[in-house]
């Protein structure tokens, strides 16, 4: 049994977290052995090519773009990761296997509610006894779960991503992370706002599903083709169109002020999907011939995904090892009791309404919320939304950030004591 489990772990890690953590493991250890060089690494400045990076202006009153290391990674790369979050969530809403459809999604929904709602106001509380006036702008860094790490210790504690638990904690992540991005595009601008460039993000969405989406197959359907129009659009032009029109979008964002990592989202609702949800909990391959172009864009950006959370990682989790005060304390207990009380008491609420998904108890609900406090990946990036010229006070949370992978072990003992193992059958999934 402890092989298994030792086993679905190890497979698990190299699935979802392996480069994040290795990458965020030389960012403690450069930045320990030396700071200087590893902030220069950060601030490194990249070729702007004119539309790339922020608006500054110098000391000699000249305008120009910068764009650091750290910037290209999460302004530019990191829009690569939310896009394939979006995905996932625009299938869960959609296909017919669906997770997020029905009566069966309200209950991780109204979970979700907890899990956000809870950590805020803990972060909120503690800055207020802490008398830490300073730290309540980052109030948000504890509101996501991060999907890797949740994939991670789940699989530990339960045997398959095929359990209800899973499933429900997975659903949980995912629409908070989003939830995540949302509060990050309202409440973290990346600087003084000109919504009217949001115009050309919309109207690029817009472009793009008029003319490569709805209007092939509105043709096809008017001259009773079988898809003559629609499939020599997707077989000739691809994604070239939403790549180019979805780089317009993201273009939008960065001029209007909206922090540039949500800029592909909107063109993910433009491009063709199919009725199967293939992501996180489905584990069969698509076979290419039956492929949507949402699933062609998935399957395309997939492998970099590794590559851009082991950069994330590399350029976002290095801090002094001494970085510990008020915003720490503050990220911590939002992050463990804010997600263990909210989305307990919220998915109580959920039960007595839409009911627990079936397989799953009050006491898996409770483990559920203990796996939720690993705040890694979202939590760094909000941060840095947050504290953004307050450097001391980000190093603070983002080791309440690291701090709380603590809590993914913590979780799988209290779920052993708790009488939860994986189950056998499920951990040969």
């Amino acid at each position: 049994m402890v092989r298994k489990v030792v086993g679905t772990a190890w497979r698990t890690i190299r699935l979802y977290s392996l480069e994040l953590f290795v990458g965020a493991t030389i960012a403690l250890l450069w930045m320990y052995l030396s700071p200087h060089g590893y902030i220069e690494f950060q601030k490194w400045e990249l070729p702007t090519f004119g539309v790339l990076g922020h608006v500054h202006v110098g000391d000699d009153g000249e305008v120009h773009r910068v764009l650091t290391m750290h910037g290209f990674v999460t302004h530019v790369l990191f829009a690569l990761f939310f896009l394939l979050v979006g995905k996932e969530v625009l299938e869960h809403l959609t296909a017919t296997n669906g997770k997020l459809r029905g009566r069966g999604a309200l209950t991780p929904l109204i979970a979700t509610v907890g899990g956000v709602v809870g950590p805020a106001l803990v972060f909120y509380l503690v800055a207020r006894l802490l008398q830490a006036e300073e730290i309540i702008s980052g109030w948000a860094i504890p509101t996501a779960t991060d999907i890797a790490f949740a994939a991670l210790f789940s699989r530990i504690v339960f045997g398959s991503i095929k359990h209800p638990a899973v499933v429900f904690l997975m659903t949980l992540a995912i629409v908070d992370d989003i939830a995540g991005v949302i509060i990050l595009g309202l409440f973290y601008q990346q600087r003084e706002l000109h919504l009217e460039w949001l115009l050309l993000s919309f109207g690029s969405v817009l472009t793009a599903y008029v003319l490569f989406n709805w209007l092939p197959r509105w043709i096809d359907k008017r001259t009773r083709g079988r898809r003559h129009i629609t499939d020599w659009v997707e077989s000739n032009l691809g994604l070239k169109p939403y790549f180019a029109l979805g780089a317009l979008c993201w273009f939008g964002f960065q001029e209007a002020g909206i922090h540039p990592a949500l800029g592909l989202l909107p063109i993910v609702f433009a491009m063709p999907h199919g009725n199967t949800d293939r992501g996180y909990f489905e584990e069969a391959v698509c076979p290419e011939d039956d492929e949507y172009l949402l699933d062609k864009l998935g399957r395309k950006i997939s492998p970099f995904e590794g590559y851009v959370l082991f950069l994330f990682g590399l350029l976002s989790a290095g801090v002094a090892l001494d970085a510990i005060g008020d915003a720490t304390i503050a990220v911590l207990a939002g992050l463990l009791f804010g997600k263990l009380i909210g989305i307990y008491l919220f998915g109580i609420l959920g039960d007595r309404l839409y009911g627990l998904p079936e397989g799953m108890s009050r006491r898996h609900l409770l483990i559920v919320g203990l796996l939720s406090s690993v705040g890694f990946t979202v939590s760094l990036f909000v941060a840095d939304a947050a504290y953004m010229g307050m450097p001391d006070v980000l190093a603070e949370a983002k080791m309440g950030a690291l701090i709380s992978l603590v809590f993914g072990p913590v979780a799988i003992l209290i779920a052993r004591l708790l009488g939860t193992k994986p189950e056998k059958v499920l951990l040969k999934a």
